[in-house]
């Protein structure tokens, strides 16, 4: 497993479309720096866990928020710049068994949010239990829900968490500047926009062993030919 693994929260055109039931204040800023760090992670082939929020057709509207991200509507979907040639769509049903060998031929795994907690999908959950060796970096959608939520849970279980704020939707820019002070004084790890590349490429560049060889004192090689 990678150094690092992208966790992609709600990236989908309900919150990032104009015309989306409820999307986010910084809309097209997020939009550029969302394309920036997916760019990213085909160039360095980092792994990404995705929530999706989805809410069945006869939910009540909850969080006072209006109706969004029904199930099977274009609201619900993800972006396409979003999604990875290489991925698994993990569906919720009563088993908490994940497929085996998941990253042998995946590189990003979706998950199901029914409830406002991402940790409460068990099959999210255990994925996450697995990854303790890595640093978790948290972008998407909304940083003042969502992202709070799942950070200071994370933190609170003994992960490393990063967040890029400039990745970060939010739809009230003082609840969203609450939230990162939070998960700062919490322990997360502020990881900005400009140093995710320099990061990335540290983690894959490969180390370089030297190999000394004891030095020969030319003398004593004579005396050894000479015998």
């Amino acid at each position: 497993m990678h150094k690092y693994v992208l966790i992609d929260m709600n990236t989908q055109h309900d919150f990032l479309d104009a015309r989306g039931a409820i999307p986010v204040a910084n809309r097209e800023a997020l939009l550029r720096n969302l394309r920036k760090i997916f760019a990213l992670s085909r160039t360095y082939h980092l792994p990404i866990v995705s929530a999706v929020d989805s809410h069945r057709e006869d939910e009540p509207p909850h969080d006072g928020f209006p109706r969004h991200c029904v199930e099977g509507t274009t609201g619900e979907k993800k972006l396409p710049f979003t999604l990875l040639q290489k991925r698994l769509f993990v569906e919720a049903n009563n088993s908490l068994d994940l497929p085996k060998n998941l990253w042998k031929s995946n590189r990003q795994i979706v998950f199901r949010r029914r409830t406002a907690d991402f940790l409460d999908n068990p099959k999210a959950d255990r994925l996450l239990s697995r990854l303790r060796s890595a640093s978790l970096i948290l972008f998407g959608v909304g940083l003042e829900r969502s992202i709070r939520r799942l950070a200071l849970c994370l933190l609170g279980r003994g992960f490393q968490v990063a967040f890029v704020p400039e990745a970060c939707g939010y739809w009230n820019e003082t609840e969203g500047d609450l939230a990162r002070r939070l998960i700062i004084a919490k322990g997360g790890q502020e990881l900005h926009l400009d140093d995710l590349e320099d990061t990335f490429k540290d983690a894959t560049r490969p180390r370089i062993t030297r190999i000394y060889s004891k030095a020969v004192d030319p003398t004593k090689r004579r005396r050894n030919i000479a015998g």
